[in-house]
This record gives C-alpha cells, structure tokens and sequence, in this order.
C-alpha cells in the first residue's frame, strides 16, 4: 500500500511520503505543478520519510 500525504491551505502545500514511495511522491509533485503549484526548496527527509514544499501565488 502506498501513501502519500499532502498537507494543504490556499498557497502552501507539504508532500510527504515514507522512503518506498518515493515513485507515488514524484508522480504527486508532478500532478500538482499541472495545476500551477510550485516547487519550494529542495526534498527533506526525517525518520524514512521524504518532505517537500511547494507554493502557488493566489489570485
């Protein structure tokens, strides 16, 4: 089973998922900058966990 996590509000987001998701993390990002997020600083990682940010400018 896979698991990714996102945290969201109106222009910031963290993604987080465990180390062996790492696949269903990148196919997350890629899905959210499509719909006009943005990358924010590099991944993280913490306890087998991988973490990114991202924002997007709000209208």
């Amino acid at each position: 089973m896979t698991s990714v996590d996102v945290i969201t509000n109106d222009n910031y987001c963290i993604i987080s998922s465990f180390i062996e998701d790492a696949e269903q993390l990148v196919i997350k990002v890629q899905e959210l900058t499509a719909d006009g997020w943005a990358v924010s600083g590099g991944i993280a990682s913490s306890s087998s966990k991988l973490f990114q940010a991202m924002t997007r400018k709000t209208i």
